[in-house]
Order: structure tokens, then sequence, then C-alpha cells
């Protein structure tokens, strides 16, 4: 998302990203109100006045290393953020053995997909 993205008074959600295995996320769903835009920041009112970095997957301004809220423009958005991380996370864990099932064509396959994206 850009800063184009985003008009004084839109309303947009906040969804808290920490894991909280006990909490629904519609318990860890905030709607809120943007304050203000620049090249930088989104400004909502949430308590107070908080600043989202546009640069840095719009995650909360003031604990880079350690966010707790990130800035969506939708619940549909945060939705399609969990199911993402969530696929990334089965990916992760079941790589290795997949690859030793799949065949030689999708091992081929699945290197053209994500040849693009290595860094040799």
């Amino acid at each position: 998302m850009t800063q184009k993205d985003f008009q004084v008074g839109q309303t947009v959600f906040l969804f808290h990203i920490r894991n909280f295995e006990n909490e629904s996320v519609e318990n860890r769903i905030r709607r809120v109100k943007v304050l203000s835009v620049d090249e930088a920041y989104v400004t909502v009112d949430f308590w107070e006045k908080v600043r989202f970095d546009i640069k840095n997957c719009l995650q909360k301004d003031t604990d880079p290393y350690s966010p707790s809220w990130k800035l969506f423009l939708s619940r549909e958005a945060i939705y399609d953020y969990i199911n993402r991380k969530s696929q990334e996370a089965v990916i992760r864990r079941n790589i290795n053995t997949a690859l030793h099932e799949m065949s030689s064509d999708e091992i081929q396959n699945l290197y053209s997909i994500i040849k693009p994206y290595i860094f040799q």
C-alpha cells in the first residue's frame, strides 16, 4: 500500500499481530479513523495519535523490532494476511518432506515459480 491508498477521515483497521491463542481474530481487530497522511506515515486515532510506517509494511512506528499492531484497509485484508501467514507456516514446516515426495516435473515447476525470488 502507498500514501495514495489513505485519506483523512477514512475508516481503516488495526490488527494485533502478536499470537494470542485464546483470543479470536475479531477481538484483535480495531476500527479506527485516519487523522493524517504524509509521505512516510499514516496517523490514526487509536486511544491517542498512533503512526504507522508506510515503508515498513504499515507496522506501528513506535516499536520496529516487536510491532504489536498492523494497519489494513479492510477486515478482508486482515483475513487475507492471516491466511497467507498460515500457508507460509505450513510450507516452511513441510517443504523438506514435500520435496522428497515430488516428481522431477513437480520440482521443475516449483523451481520455475520460485526462481525469480531466489537471490544467488
